[in-house]
């Protein structure tokens, strides 16, 4: 059997997407262990395959019960059927909550599961980037588009071939279409127009009928119940065409999706001459305004970043977020200058905002990312914390492959994510961790330990960064002749950072919570023991 091939299902709401997905993932299922993953806070892309409601991979959490037991329940045919859930109508972001289930049931191992097929039935159109986190290469493998003859079907597919096109550029990710007919007068005509037109081929189509009726309220699959029916026939096509791609015979597809022009053409019966070529980036007004958003992860994240000498933060949030961080900053080290061991850095000199507007949050903001590291680049930047804010959470931001894709084009250029998107995964402290334990890339492994060297960790330096704080911690280490090696993290340098394999041991300045998981971190990963008990204080 072939490795994992994974393929989504996207359409307008309501074309029929779940009967469709359920009832291939059913026939899939005959072959090879197949996985069904329902991408709609409605969660009843499942219900056809369990005959049930089921349990959501973001409400098992509240219920304590998020596990894979829980989580992956098996239907049908054999079908791992998965629920991702999502907020109320009118409550939230549904697509954040992809996002979130996905980051879930990563936690929970699906990526590693062993199956031959994955099958994503996705809500609705691409209006956010949660909702494109099933497209994007590293969860998808292959798209197909699910539509009726109707134009606003129709449209919802085109806007879903601009969104792939953003996301994948020419590469070829899609398999085909699914006609879903309604039972409208030339309604296959019209799919048929816009599949040629795009450069798509009709993979199968599902005609109207009263099998498909009774089959949904029976809650069964159309091939159990009436296995010679047309619609059983149709799905059997669709399952062949994914069983071909994935084994490498069938071929896929870049389509070039359709203007608004184009669009009105098809809608009139009329055949456009062609499809429109280009990324269909929309410009952004300027915006005046800005919202101010509380201390969070971020800031602990930030407060990190500030503490090592040479490195150089991107914050990826709107200005209200850089002001906050920064004039707490300045104020904070403009007192008492002259008592403390740390240099004043202005954060003029050191923090960076890609300055995330209203309008940016509804079309993406990738595209600032991109251009703010490019740019500091350019001006000799070479060593980059990016730190995401609530907004680039919310919006859903491919963070990661921006980072991954301008490190690669820029060779010696270290550019470190932290992902806390602000208060969405906790306090201050929580983000003094994760921009810790993230920048321990830059540690070389190779380093030996030396005798006399000692690392001081805490998620705070604060204190310790007066200069009479400091002669008292070094005069105490003078009686056991050890020297200090790095304050991870407080004023340090990144090259300090490399060699902080040096250290014989490390010693936490603190016994909190957060600080003795960084020490157990740093031990697991970087092999330095850590003293049983924290410094004396007072």
């Amino acid at each position: 059997m072939q490795s994992l091939f994974r393929v989504a299902f996207y359409g307008k709401g309501g074309i029929g997407k779940s009967t469709v997905s359920s009832n291939v993932s059913y026939v899939l299922a005959s072959e090879g262990r197949t996985v069904h993953i329902g991408c709609d806070p409605k969660h009843d892309s499942t219900r056809l395959l369990l005959g049930r409601d089921q349990d959501t991979v973001l409400d098992l959490p509240r219920k304590g019960r998020l596990d894979a037991e829980h989580a992956l329940v098996t239907g049908k045919g054999g079908v791992i059927c998965v629920e991702s859930g999502g907020p109320k109508p009118g409550v939230g972001c549904a697509g954040k909550g992809i996002i979130t289930s996905f980051s879930l049931l990563q936690d929970l191992g699906l990526s590693g599961i062993d199956a031959d097929y994955m099958v994503y039935d996705v809500l609705g159109d691409v209006v956010c980037g949660g909702f494109a986190v099933p497209l994007r290469p590293d969860r998808c493998d292959g798209v197909i588009l699910v539509t009726s003859g109707e134009f606003m079907s129709l449209y919802a597919c085109n806007n879903i071939l601009r969104g792939i096109r953003g996301l994948s550029g020419d590469s070829k990710r899609i398999l085909g279409i699914v006609a879903n007919l309604r039972g409208d007068r030339d309604e296959h005509q019209y799919v048929s127009a816009f599949a040629r037109t795009v450069g798509l081929p009709v993979i199968a189509t599902v005609p109207r009928s009263e099998e498909i009726t009774e089959c949904e309220r029976r809650n069964e699959p159309v091939c159990a119940l009436f296995p010679e029916s047309k619609a059983a026939v149709a799905v059997r096509d669709i399952a062949s065409r994914i069983r071909m791609v994935a084994s490498g015979v069938g071929e896929m597809y870049s389509p070039e999706p359709l203007d608004d022009c184009g669009m009105t053409a098809i809608a009139r019966g009329e055949v456009p001459e062609k499809a429109v070529q280009g990324s269909f980036r929309r410009e952004r007004p300027v915006m005046s305004a800005s919202t101010v958003l509380e201390t969070c992860s971020a800031a602990g994240a930030v407060d990190i970043g500030y503490y090592v000498d040479d490195l150089d933060i991107l914050l990826h949030s709107p200005d209200s977020c850089a002001y906050i961080f920064s004039s707490f900053h300045d104020r904070m080290f403009s007192v008492d200058a002259p008592l403390r061991t740390l240099s004043f850095i202005p954060s003029g000199r050191k923090m960076f905002c890609t300055g995330i507007r209203d309008m940016d949050s509804i079309f993406g903001a990738v595209g600032l990312l991109r251009e703010k590291l490019e740019d500091m680049i350019s001006r000799g930047r070479t060593d980059i914390m990016v730190v995401t804010t609530c907004m680039a959470g919310i919006i859903g931001d491919d963070v990661g492959s921006v980072v991954e894709s301008v490190s690669a084009a820029h060779p010696g250029v270290t550019i470190t994510p932290v992902l806390c998107d602000g208060n969405m995964t906790g306090h201050m402290g929580e983000g003094l961790y994760m921009a810790s334990t993230a920048l321990l890339r830059y540690v070389d492994m190779s380093v030996e330990p030396e005798p006399d060297r000692v690392n001081i960790l805490g998620m705070s330096f604060m204190k310790l960064s007066y200069k009479d704080k400091t002669e008292a911690l070094q005069g105490l280490l003078d009686l056991f002749g050890l020297k200090v090696n790095c304050m991870y993290i407080g004023g340090c340098t990144l090259e300090q950072i490399r060699n902080l394999r040096r250290a014989r041991f490390n010693l936490l300045m603190s016994n909190v919570k957060l600080a003795k998981e960084l020490g157990d971190h740093i031990e697991k990963e970087c092999g330095i023991p850590m003293l049983d008990a924290p410094a004396p204080i007072g």
